[in-house]
């Protein structure tokens, strides 16, 4: 999503009319797995991971920013699949769900822009599961950096080889092998617990198969 600011100026101003702006310090919990969020959440700054129970653990599946709606439920009284936490500072606008009874109808230009995000999240879902499943390693791992270079375009990734591991569904050892081919590359600066994305370009042309895998 482009900066607020950069918004059209109508909708910004559904988003402030509609919208419950909120600030979250790092480590807060915005949802929790299993709850009905009466209010779900679009990212205006920050990020949040994206954590799922597996067996007697909780593992990292996702980081998201800006421009990404959390907690919204796609039938009525659904329970929320996943835990999101802020992983640093985030503002976020909280809108009623539009299924409540008390909540009021959201603004066309407000209602279409919200279920845009919704059809491109789901996209991107989509993608990313199909990379999971039919890449070789060190493209499966240029391609979730590539997402993760449009999530915290501006920052380095606070993610470390056991998390990215998670995301991706590899072993922290092949995970380390790839982000040193990567940084030999010169498509990243690999750093304790963080990423630096030096070349995006080079990370999408590995993802999509133009340079030779390993």
């Amino acid at each position: 999503m482009p900066g607020f600011m950069q918004l059209e100026p109508a909708l910004r101003q559904e988003l402030v009319e509609n919208g419950r702006l909120e600030r979250l310090p790092r480590d807060r919990w915005l949802f929790g797995e299993g709850e009905i969020p009466d209010h779900p959440a679009l990212i205006i700054s920050g990020t949040a991971g994206i954590y799922r129970s597996v067996a007697s653990r909780t593992v990292l599946v996702g980081i998201i920013g800006a421009g990404t709606l959390v907690g919204q439920i796609p039938t009525l009284r659904g329970e929320l699949p996943y835990t999101a936490i802020a992983r640093m500072d985030m503002t976020v606008a909280r809108f009623p769900r539009m299924d409540a009874p008390s909540s009021k109808p959201l603004a066309s230009g407000l209602a279409h822009f919200l279920l845009g995000l919704q059809a491109r999240q789901v996209g991107t879902m989509l993608q990313r599961t199909t990379d999971r499943a039919n890449l070789p390693p060190l493209a499966c791992v240029a391609a979730e950096l590539a997402y993760l270079a449009e999530q915290v375009p501006s920052l380095p990734i606070e993610v470390n080889q056991q998390e990215l591991g998670e995301m991706v569904g590899l072993s922290r050892k092949t995970v380390n092998r790839c982000l040193g081919e990567l940084s030999r590359r010169g498509a990243i600066s690999n750093q304790y617990s963080a990423i630096s994305i030096v070349d995006p370009g080079i990370l999408k042309a590995m993802a999509s198969g133009e340079n030779r895998m390993i």
